[in-house]
């Protein structure tokens, strides 16, 4: 719809309709108020968006077998049918010893509903293929990748107590927290189960002729319950139960085990029977004190801080009734925290936006209309909760930052719309003319310039992949935020100017009533301090913040200063009311209040008319004289030509003084995890004596951090200590008994965990713990409270005094790393080896690659490692097949006695209250690490003529050697696979290395070394996170192409023209400038991920100006022709079109320079990092003012980006636009007068 056609409706229908029902309109206000506050309360809360990934893991156990075998008859055949399946992505496959391990990763057009039944119907197929082992003695198991299986706390009991005592008071919290409706699980961890273990003493068996058989066959016998039938005794009928199950320990001890003759041998002769842990599977300490943990996940969609409240309520509640009475509890990994904090900080970036944005629209539009402007961002926002909330969307930060990127542009058409309607009144027309009338001239301007921004995001909201369904969260909130306001805009906004905007000198005085509801109001808060009457007192508070805003705040300005005083007087002093009543946050809200009357009279309004009368009118007509004079002779082409200049200039700063590129943003530790790993096979208690000693060096560090700080040091060592790790407090009992407190002002806890649940899948094989890893976790205080210590610096301290101590320690792999933050990524340095089916040569290829890279010794890089298992021992013992035919034993019989005698058998149960016990039957140990006992145990077989005979083992043996072997065969897209990676040093930039790391391989690939390995087919490639990020950037390039054709195609609809949008669009391409130049000049980082979506959204924001300045010149140019009585075949003289330039300039310089201030200093605490805790200052009068944390340096790339782009673009608006709008029209004037066509009037 053309603008002239607009102009002759002079109304927009919707606007219209609003303001002719009124009524309606309030109701819809109350309902967004009420509906929106209501929405965001229950709306779940969490870090990051929960993203159901669509990835399966196919666990296919097949014992005995190797990784070769288990490949080719496993692996295989079962990759053959996944890679048939619809929308399959990737497909990793791991051959382990004894098990097959599969991970199918689908797109995101398949659910993983629907993909886990895809997968189970081709494993069902694959065991049709000729190829597929027959002999499987498990079910495959098929699980979907479900992120609510990490935990979102752990709870850690320590204390002076056994441990099975702390277990049983675990296992009571267990079933208090799975009763929850929030919680799936609570596993437990760092408790031993408990077996009662039969001990064989091989000497003695020996020389008594007692087999391990003898004795399992004689509990068998024995440790049984018999039903014997039935009796009847006086016509009932009784069941008969004959008990000869085990009741005591010692029943066992003294039963028979073998009658030799007419002697009998006791068990307690050959074996000890005693009740102890099963084998050591993991080690929890939290401080140096053993641990037992509780790891609790929730249900998907559950709100975790709800959840972590109840959780702590439940524990609270133990306290209190003695159920944990001197057990020492403590809370790591609490996502509630995290999340708290994150949602906090953006919630007072939004409260500072606000109060920067209306102190913006108070100066230039007076604080009325700034109100009637800011009431957008209110409403717009709880409307948009009320939709999110109905959408199902929880409130993380991706939702809370695009509320604070969208809070500058709330205002965008608040603003054009009271501005046009208050420029109306002035001319004359009542309140309901002008709002209809003004309404109708910008409506579809406003509505061009929202769908604009609109464009921007929707390619935004199709990002494919892992990234995009994280990402994705902030399109779809600023469409839904932004069409929001669009809706406030011209449906209420209209009513409220219609009814209650009022130019200055229809102000009324304030009235004696005023001063009565004020005195009434306060006395009734009061009753605030009472909790019987909070609700009266709570309504009377409303009353008086209300009504003294409404009323003296908007009618002060015809009130003499000291009748201004009255107020402020009455309700600071009811303030100190209730500071005497210990009401401090009521009495700091009527501070406020008070304070703010005497600011806005005293201070704000003289200000403010200062500011229209004769600031505002100097820069409109300074603006207009040097748009005037830049329109003249060769100006123009002068001004577009430099500005021009300035893009390509901006290109060529950014490629000579580049500054970091990273993938995406780099966050300050909260975490650093040390991950140790020894070769498989090492027993735990090594594990276990590495960990302890790494800890120290951890402690060295940290305490070095403290003496530092000038803090107290930490007593690591202290023999009893509370800790609490909320407020960092050490209760510590000294040498001479006497208790003081220490604080640990930088860390809340360091946790140490061995064995099960400490693995990382950083050196390949699976994540879960085994014996040979180990993890240590040192968890940071919160960002405001680090006291300014930075914990990269830390982590980087750490790195170097383990490395220095690890030195060249064989077969010792351990990593220093932080959290992830986001999407999951691979390494930066990521190297995949292929092309052969022979494991054997891939691996040699990337240890070859290892040496060459590690021998450069690249300042930045972590030592390159490869994800091939390390090799494990093993004692490898072989038959004689003609010995064993000969003495009648089978392999089995062997093979049985051997495992029995080493790693035990469970052969019965044992119960002990409501406790079962396994009855397990071995070797004592140390009968188990004795070659020679165990090859000599004799095994007692009846042969095939009837007769019993013992046999040695060792005399069936061949012979015996321990051979070392790779554990796995790993492969990717059915294709073996070596995958040779490293990790960056904090502080060093990723990109850097990958690009200095593939210069070095270029000489690599010369070499004879690589030559003879590239003859053979061998191959390799840069993947992981280069590989994605190089994804990522190209869909980021293609949706701003897409963004800019959207934005092109909406504005080529709106001004039925192709010259205007092309002025708009260069704007747009301009505005790049401003970027690149703030980032070469501030050196700021050049975040892929973040930088780009900054200028995707930047596209999308800087046409809004351009649009409504058009519009409006466009708008001028018809009224000028009516006023001539030209028809549309008529052209005006370019005095006059230059006239409605320079005008529509001037007209709209206001809402010009408010929407780029509102949008840019929407964005400053985010882009600045500052943080103040609004909550806090009105309770406590402490803003806890900090700079930094992880949301600015999450978005503050983003932010930055966008603030230099708007910048600049706010001069291409007021000046280059035009500029490029006066050319346009030359050049056409031009063309069509050399070509003898009829000019239009449109340009």
């Amino acid at each position: 719809m053309s603008s002239d056609k607009k102009e002759n409706s002079g109304e927009f229908k919707l606007s219209t309709a609003s303001v002719k029902n009124r009524k309606t309109v309030y109701l819809v206000i109350m309902i967004l108020l009420l509906g929106g506050i209501s929405a965001y309360q229950n709306l779940s809360r969490e870090s990051f968006p929960e993203v159901q990934i669509p990835k399966i893991f196919v666990n296919v156990p097949y014992p005995g077998n190797s990784p070769d075998i288990v490949r080719d008859k496993i692996i295989k055949p079962i990759e053959k049918e996944l890679n048939n399946l619809k929308g399959v992505e990737k497909i990793e496959a791991n051959a382990l010893q004894d098990m097959g391990y599969l991970i199918v990763e689908f797109d995101f057009s398949v659910s993983s509903k629907e993909a886990k039944d895809l997968v189970t119907d081709a494993v069902t197929d694959a065991k049709s293929d000729k190829n597929f082992a027959t002999d499987l003695p498990y079910e495959p198991t098929i699980q979907e990748l479900d992120v609510n299986d990490m935990p979102v706390v752990n709870i850690n009991l320590s204390g002076d107590f056994p441990i099975e005592v702390l277990n049983a008071k675990a296992e009571y919290l267990q079933d208090k927290i799975e009763a929850l409706a929030e919680i799936n699980e609570v596993d437990i961890r760092g408790v031993q189960d408990q077996k009662l273990k039969i001990e064989v003493k091989q000497d003695m068996a020996e020389s008594k002729m007692v087999s391990v058989d003898d004795i399992e066959a004689a509990i068998s016998r024995e440790n049984v319950n018999v039903g014997a039938g039935s009796l009847k005794i006086d016509g009932v009928e009784h069941f008969v139960m004959l008990e000869g199950k085990f009741t005591t320990v010692d029943e066992i001890q003294n039963m028979v085990v073998k009658h030799d003759g007419d002697k009998d041998v006791y068990m307690y002769e050959v074996a000890n029977v005693s009740f102890g842990d099963a084998d050591t599977t993991s080690y929890a300490r939290e401080n140096d004190l053993p641990v037992v943990m509780l790891d609790v996940k929730k249900r998907a969609g559950a709100n975790i801080i709800n959840a972590i409240d109840q959780i702590k309520d439940i524990v609270n509640d133990a306290k209190d009734d003695g159920t944990l009475a001197g057990i020492n509890v403590s809370f790591t990994n609490d996502q509630s925290d995290k999340i708290r904090s994150q949602v906090s900080n953006l919630e007072n970036s939004i409260i500072l936006g606000v109060i920067l944005v209306v102190g913006v629209l108070l100066f230039f539009l007076g604080l009325r209309n700034a109100l009637f402007v800011g009431v957008a961002i209110p409403l717009s926002m709880f409307m948009s909760f009320m939709l999110l909330h109905a959408a199902g969307v929880t409130l993380n930060v991706m939702v809370l930052f695009s509320l604070v990127l969208a809070l500058g542009m709330l205002v965008d058409n608040g603003i054009v719309v009271v501005e046009n309607v208050y420029r109306l009144m002035d001319e004359g027309y009542d309140g309901f003319q002008a709002a209809i009338k003004g309404v109708g001239e910008v409506a579809w301007p406003i509505i061009a310039s929202t769908a604009t921004t609109l464009a921007a995001f929707v390619p935004l909201a199709i990002w494919p992949g892992t990234m995009g369904e994280f990402m994705k969260f902030l399109p779809i909130t600023l469409m839904i935020v932004l069409g929001s306001s669009l809706f406030v805009a011209l449906v209420i906004n209209p009513v409220l100017t219609a009814v209650m905007m009022k130019l200055k000198e229809e102000d009324k005085k304030l009235e004696t009533r005023d001063f009565i509801v004020v005195i009434a109001a306060s006395v009734l808060s009061l009753a605030m301090a009472s909790p019987q009457a909070m609700i009266v007192g709570g309504i009377g508070y409303a009353i008086l913040i209300g009504y003294s805003l409404f009323r003296f705040v908007l009618h002060s300005k015809d009130t003499a200063k000291t009748f201004s005083l009255i107020p402020a007087v009455i309700i600071i002093g009811f303030a100190f009311l209730h500071y005497m009543m210990v009401s401090l946050a009521a009495g700091n809200g009527l501070m406020l209040v008070g304070g703010f009357i005497l600011f806005n009279r005293f201070y704000s309004i003289p200000v403010t008319d200062w500011f229209q009368n004769k600031a505002l009118p100097k820069m409109e007509n300074g603006y207009r004289n040097a748009l005037a004079w830049i329109m003249n002779g060769k100006r123009p082409i002068w001004v577009f030509s430099g500005t021009f200049g300035i893009l390509i200039l901006s290109f060529v700063l950014i490629a000579k003084f580049p500054t970091e590129t990273v993938f995406f943003p780099d966050n300050e530790p909260n975490y650093v995890n040390i991950y140790i790993e020894y070769p498989v096979g090492t027993d735990i208690e090594v594990t276990n004596n590495t960990t302890k000693e790494i800890k120290q060096l951890v402690d060295e560090v940290l305490n070095e951090e403290v003496e530092n700080s000038g803090e107290h040091k930490i007593n690591w060592k202290a023999d009893t200590y509370t800790y609490n790790s909320v407020y960092n407090l050490k209760k510590v009992k000294d040498a001479g008994g006497e208790i003081h407190y220490d604080t640990v002002p930088f860390i809340s806890s360091v946790l140490e965990q061995v064995g099960a649940g400490a693995g990382k899948d950083r050196f390949g094989g699976s994540a879960n713990g085994t014996p040979h890893k180990s993890k240590i976790t040192i968890k940071f205080s919160e960002f405001e409270h680090r006291k300014g210590l930075n914990t990269s610096i830390v982590k980087k301290k750490i790195e170097d005094k383990i490395h220095y101590w690890n030195g060249n320690i064989a077969d010792l792999k351990i990593l220093v790393d932080k959290e992830e933050v986001g999407p999951p990524t691979q390494d930066p340095i990521y190297i995949e080896v292929t092309g052969s089916e022979n494991y054997d040569l891939l691996v040699e290829a990337a240890t070859e690659i290892k040496k060459f890279i590690n021998a450069q010794q690249i300042d930045g890089m972590q030592k390159v490692d490869t994800d091939v298992k390390i090799s494990k021992a093993e004692f490898r013992i072989i038959f004689d097949r003609v010995k064993l035919r000969t003495s009648g034993m089978s392999f089995g019989q062997v093979a049985s006695t051997i495992r029995t005698a080493l790693f035990g058998k469970d052969v019965s149960t044992f119960e002990k209250g409501d406790e079962i016990y396994d009855l397990n039957i071995r070797f004592e140990d140390e009968f188990r690490g004795d070659i020679d006992a165990l090859l000599n145990q004799k095994i007692m077989f009846r042969n095939n003529r009837g007769q019993f005979l013992t046999v040695p083992i060792m005399s069936v043996v061949k012979d015996y050697e321990i051979v070392y072997k790779n554990t796995s065969i790993r492969r990717e897209d059915m294709e073996n696979m070596v995958i040779a990676s490293a990790g960056v040093e904090e502080g060093a930039n990723g990109n850097n290395l990958v690009k200095i790391t593939k210069e070095k391989m270029v000489e690599f690939e010369k070499s004879d070394v690589w030559q003879k390995y590239e003859s053979q087919g061998i191959k390799y490639k840069f993947g992981g996170e280069m590989e994605e990020q190089q994804k990522e950037m190209s869909f980021l390039t293609t949706a701003l192409l897409i963004a800019v054709f959207l934005i092109l195609l909406i504005i080529v609809m709106q001004f039925n023209s192709y010259s205007t949008p092309l002025i708009i669009v260069m704007s747009v391409v301009l505005s790049l400038a401003g970027v690149f130049l703030g980032i070469v000049i501030g050196r700021n980082p050049f975040v892929i991920m973040m930088t780009m979506i900054g200028i995707i959204s930047l596209a999308g924001i800087v046409v809004n100006n351009a649009i409504v300045l058009i519009d409006y010149t466009n708008l001028l140019r018809t009224r000028r022709k009516e006023e001539l009585g030209m028809t549309d075949e008529d052209q005006l003289s370019i005095a006059d079109v230059k006239e409605a330039i320079i005008t529509g300039g001037q007209t709209r310089l206001r809402p010009v320079l408010l929407t780029a201030i509102t949008t840019i200093l929407g964005l400053i605490p985010m882009a600045t990092g500052m943080n103040l805790d609004f909550y806090s200052l009105m309770s406590d009068l402490d803003p806890k003012i900090y700079f930094g944390g992880d949301n600015a340096m999450f978005f503050g790339p983003m932010s930055v980006a966008i603030i230099y782009g708007l910048t600049f673009a706010t001069f291409l608006t007021l000046i280059v636009v035009p500029v490029m709008y006066y050319l346009l029209f030359r050049l056409k004037l031009w063309f069509y007068r050399v070509s003898g066509w009829q000019l239009r009037e449109k340009i």
